[in-house]
């Protein structure tokens, strides 16, 4: 079942020490809900009855990147929305000039600019206060040029 797939991937991910990514996942102290572990088929009837079935070309999705695969923190999501929420997709600094990417907030000496390229043309969401309010608006921003979200 491509649903059973997405949870094994999160635990090996998330509990396994020499998994690949181990060190973003379970090395920050990213967990899997324990009934799901205990139980795989409690996590397909949650999927199904909240989330449905996977869209093509989707994958689970922890909404807060720092919280667990846990009720109420997975939606499926499409490659663009999981860059959009990896963690560093915050402050850059010295961005090469016409770099695309999902590193969108440079630092300046007032504050922040929000400001990306995709498929060759630049956007600018803004001028920000805060890396959190330009990464907020960087990536709205990034998910209505792209046609997603």
């Amino acid at each position: 079942m491509k649903i059973r797939r997405k949870l094994t991937d999160a635990i090996h991910r998330c509990s396994c020490p020499t998994a690949k990514s181990f060190a973003d996942y379970g090395g920050r102290g990213i967990r899997v809900y324990q009934p799901w572990v205990d139980n795989h088929e409690l996590f397909d009837e949650w999927v199904l009855e909240n989330l449905g079935e996977c869209p093509e070309g989707y994958t689970l999705d922890r909404i807060n990147n720092d919280g667990h695969y846990e009720p109420g923190n997975l939606r499926w999501a499409s490659r663009l929305e999981q860059n959009i929420n990896r963690r560093n997709a915050g402050v850059m600094k010295n961005k090469p000039p016409g770099k695309s990417g999902y590193k969108w907030v440079e630092a300046v000496p007032t504050g922040y600019v929000a400001r990306f390229t995709y498929k060759g043309k630049r956007y600018y969401a803004g001028h920000f206060s805060t890396p959190e309010a330009a990464s907020k608006a960087a990536r709205e921003l990034r998910l209505s040029v792209a046609g997603e979200g």
